[in-house]
């Protein structure tokens, strides 16, 4: 009888460290995974490339989400810090689209037709779409640039449906 209790308390000890070992190893496996994603993001950043969409960050929230309640405080830092790099690669290339659509108004373009063609291209749609966009960013110098290009773009498309 003792025997087969001892035998049975070193195959519970075994198989204890056993899944131990397996929650270990799948614990690393998340935690490679949310690093790798991270570097990968903050690399994209500093290289300015526009590459940095909501994808990617819907790729490292879910690996985030993915990681024990202990491991997402060690790392909420770095998540929340690539989370603004994001919010700000999304405020630039509003900001840029804003001012293009406001340089579209009044083009520097050396043809009279391409100079037409651009000003066509300011529509009221465009207008509203970047309008929805920089009111979302969160960056408040880069907002206020956008929305002053757009009330320019907006008196702009005004005058002309005057004219």
């Amino acid at each position: 009888v003792s025997r087969s209790i001892l035998l049975g308390n070193v195959t519970q000890k075994y198989e204890s460290a056993r899944d131990k070992k397996k929650k270990e190893q799948a614990l690393t496996q998340k935690i490679e995974k949310f690093t790798a994603c991270y570097e990968d993001m903050s690399d994209i950043f500093v290289k300015q490339e526009k590459r940095l969409t909501d994808k990617n960050m819907e790729t490292l929230t879910q690996l985030y989400r993915n990681l024990p309640e202990k491991q997402q405080k060690e790392y909420q830092e770095k998540y929340e810090q690539v989370k603004k790099d994001v919010q700000y690669v999304k405020d630039t290339q509003t900001e840029e689209a804003c001012y293009d659509l406001f340089s579209d108004t009044i083009p520097f373009s050396t043809s009279e037709q391409e100079r037409k063609e651009r000003q066509q291209s300011v529509t009221y749609e465009r207008y509203e779409i970047l309008l929805q966009q920089a009111t979302n960013m969160q960056n408040p110098t880069k907002k206020e640039t956008a929305l002053n290009y757009l009330k320019s773009v907006k008196e702009w498309l005004d005058q002309q449906q005057q004219n």
